[in-house]
Parts: structure tokens; C-alpha cells; sequence
């Protein structure tokens, strides 16, 4: 069988390099023949050739190498190579169907036993394999791929353990690529800010691009199986529950200490900080990272994120009070007078119960947080939290502006 390989790439603003093209075409249809001749064999033939014959390797090249839905782009620009592409991806497909199939017709089959033996122990599918068959068809052959993932998990339970593998070992590739990154993160920033050399560095720009495409593409394959295979959601929420309390005291701090020091580091992009704090307000942050790591200090981020916008610099530290961080009762600036309404007791109640009615999900500290050093009226908090919720798209991003669309 023809071992599929992925399409060349043209050169920039050029064409493909001379006989690349041609050397793909040719290995392609050669697939194309392969996928053919097996899709025209009988019933016993089809099977003994993929038990016996390895003709699984070509398909299984093609899954390892074909684009995922999210990657469509980045086939060429070619209509013979989109055309012979699509053709090949067709014809996998048409092989996974019957691979997937153990009745055919009412005088070819195979026992239930007997295909949960042949799929699994001559490794004709497996686990990587359904992730890749997920994340190429489905988004665009949803329900033929349900009833594949069914069909194998049903037949076979032992896909099931396989899974749980799986996800153990994606677990621990995960914390390895996070730990990898975010030990060098603070020289990559220095790097690139000129303040280290390079040789201080032990991973580079290019290798975190490459662990976070890897980390990506892990993540949605994952995602994409869970929405064709429901019991694949109960598996992973359960390998993750077990994750969280795998979690110590100690680790957690840490990585509190990683977020205050990306933080802080960032803060000098004042505009990207005051876009993100619009965003994803670090009230809700800061208030979470106080009540599982309250030995953090996190005022002088927030300060200084306050200190970015123009209707702060009024407000000086005389007049800012000190336990603010604390969540007392606080002034609320105003936005149609330079006086200051002090909202306290009742009136502070008043408006902490008005955003549970709209808003229930969000904790009362938080809310007050928010009322407290928010620097216009309550209806900018409504504002802002809706615009988390719905992301919706903003255009004036001056502190100014925002203040412009609650008038």
C-alpha cells in the first residue's frame, strides 16, 4: 500500500518548487488506486487483506496526515491538488464506513466477537486513529461518525481503557509542554525586551510556537471526539476531577506566582492591559486569586492597571481609600458631576441584590469589588459584565469612549 504524504507548499508569492507538484500528484492518485481497489473487493477479500496484507497503512498515513477542519486554509491554492485532495479524502472515508462495519449484507458478516478481535488486536483502529477520524470529518459527517464511535466502544469495551490511557498520557504531556514554556517565559520577555542573550534562554520562539500548536491541536482533536462519542465527556471530566485534587498547596502557589509575574511584566503594553481589563475584568482575577493564595500581593497590579486610565489620574491616593482591596464601603465616582456618591449600607445592599436579580451567578464580594472601584455610575458595571458574557466587539477602546456609549 502507497504511504500518503501531504501536499507541497507553494514558495511565497511564488509557485510550487519544479516537479514537487508533480511528484505528489503522482504518490496521490497512486493512493487513489490503492483506496479503489480495496473499496472493490468482496467481503472476505476486504478482510483478509486488511488482516493479513497491512493494507491499513496507507489509510492510516492519510489520517496522520491530513488537514483537520480547522486547517483547511492551509491546503495550496491549486485546483488539480484541492481536486485529487478532496478525492483521497472521500475515498478514506468510504474505507473507515466499511472498516466500521461488520454487517454488510445478510450473507456478509462478521460475529460480534470475532470483529471486536480483528479491529482491535490487528490494530485496524484505535484510539489516536477515532481522534484523527473525529477532528477530519466531523463537522461535516456528524451523524456517520457518532455511529462509528458507537459501533466500536460498544463491541469492544476495551477502546474504553484505552481511553482513559489516553487521556492520562495527554494529562501528563500537558503539564510537561506548560512547565517547559513557562520555565523560560520570563527570559523569553527579557530576550526579547534586549535585557538577556540568548544563551540564557533554553527554549526559543519558534519551540513555543510549536508546543502551542501542539497543545492546540490536542485540545480541539479531544473536544471534537467528545461531541461525536458522549461517554468520552464522563471519562474526561473524571480524569480531570482527579487532576484537580493531584493539585497541592504548593502547586498552586506557583502557579499564582507564574500569573502575578506574566502580569506584572505585561504591564508595561498599557493599551493591550486596558483592552484586556475590558475584556476580562482582573477584578474576578484577583478577587479568585486572593481566596485560594491570600498571601499574594495583588495591589500594586491592580493600581497600576487603574493608574493607565485618565479618569484615575484625578483620583489620587489621598482620595482613594486604603482598604479598598478589601471590599468596604466605598465611594462611587459619578459620571455626570465631579462629586462622589458614598454608597454604604442600605443603599450598597440595594445595588448588590439588583445585579444578583440580572446577574446570579457572580458572588456579592465580587460584585461590591466591582461598585467599588469602578470609576462611573452602576450602570458600567452592568455594562462591562455583559460585555464579558457576550463578547461583544468594541471598537473605542479609550476609557473615554467607553464612558461615551453608557451616556
Amino acid at each position: 500500500m502507497t504511504l500518503y504524504l501531504p501536499p507541497p507548499k507553494k514558495e511565497k508569492g511564488k509557485d510550487f518548487i519544479m516537479g514537487m507538484k508533480e511528484d505528489w500528484l503522482q504518490r496521490a492518485n497512486m493512493c487513489i488506486e490503492d483506496f479503489e481497489w480495496l473499496l472493490g473487493l468482496s467481503h472476505h477479500r476486504f478482510w483478509s487483506q486488511f488482516v493479513f496484507q497491512r493494507s491499513c497503512d496507507g489509510l492510516v498515513s492519510f489520517l496522520q496526515e491530513a488537514y483537520p477542519f480547522y486547517a483547511l486554509d492551509q491546503l495550496p491554492d491549486d485546483g488539480e491538488v484541492k481536486s485529487v485532495y478532496n478525492r483521497i479524502v472521500a475515498l478514506a472515508f468510504s474505507l473507515l464506513v466499511r472498516l466500521t462495519m461488520r454487517i454488510e449484507s445478510p450473507t456478509e458478516w462478521i460475529g460480534e466477537k470475532k470483529y471486536a478481535s480483528i479491529i482491535y488486536n490487528k490494530f485496524l483502529i484505535s484510539i489516536p486513529m477515532l481522534l484523527d477520524i473525529c477532528v477530519i470529518y466531523g463537522p461535516t459527517n456528524e451523524a456517520e461518525i457518532r455511529r462509528m464511535t458507537e459501533q466500536v466502544f460498544t463491541v469492544q469495551p476495551c477502546y474504553r481503557d484505552d481511553l482513559v490511557k489516553c487521556i492520562e498520557d495527554v494529562k501528563n504531556v500537558y503539564y510537561q509542554s506548560v512547565n517547559k514554556v513557562a520555565g523560560s517565559c520570563g527570559h523569553l520577555v527579557d530576550f526579547v525586551k534586549g535585557n538577556v542573550k540568548n544563551e540564557s534562554i533554553n527554549i526559543t520562539l519558534p519551540e513555543v510556537d510549536d508546543v502551542l500548536f501542539f497543545l492546540m491541536d490536542v485540545t480541539i482533536s479531544l473536544s471534537t471526539f467528545a461531541d461525536m462519542y458522549t461517554d468520552a465527556a464522563t471519562i474526561m471530566h473524571q480524569q480531570h476531577l482527579e487532576a484537580v485534587e493531584e493539585l497541592t498547596s504548593q502547586a498552586i502557589s506557583t502557579f499564582a506566582d507564574g500569573y502575578m509575574t506574566v502580569m506584572l511584566e505585561t504591564l508595561s503594553e498599557k493599551e493591550f492591559m486596558k483592552d484586556y481589563n475590558i475584556v476580562f475584568p482582573l477584578c474576578a482575577d484577583i478577587e479568585l486569586l486572593n481566596q485560594v493564595c491570600p498571601e499574594v500581593e495583588t495591589d500594586h497590579l491592580l493600581n497600576s492597571v487603574m493608574s493607565f486610565y485618565e479618569d484615575f489620574e484625578k483620583w489620587t491616593k489621598s482620595e482613594a481609600p486604603d482598604n479598598c482591596a478589601a471590599g468596604g464601603q466605598q465611594p462611587l465616582p459619578s459620571t455626570s458631576s465631579n462629586e462622589r456618591k458614598v454608597v454604604t449600607g442600605v443603599e450598597l445592599e440595594s445595588l448588590i441584590t439588583e445585579v444578583k436579580d440580572i446577574l446570579p451567578h457572580l458572588g456579592e464580594g465580587f460584585i461590591q469589588f466591582q461598585l467599588v472601584w469602578n470609576p462611573l455610575d452602576d450602570k458600567f458595571f452592568f455594562w462591562m459584565t455583559m460585555f464579558r458574557e457576550k463578547r461583544i466587539q468594541v471598537k473605542k477602546r479609550e476609557w473615554v469612549g467607553l464612558q461615551e456609549l453608557l451616556v
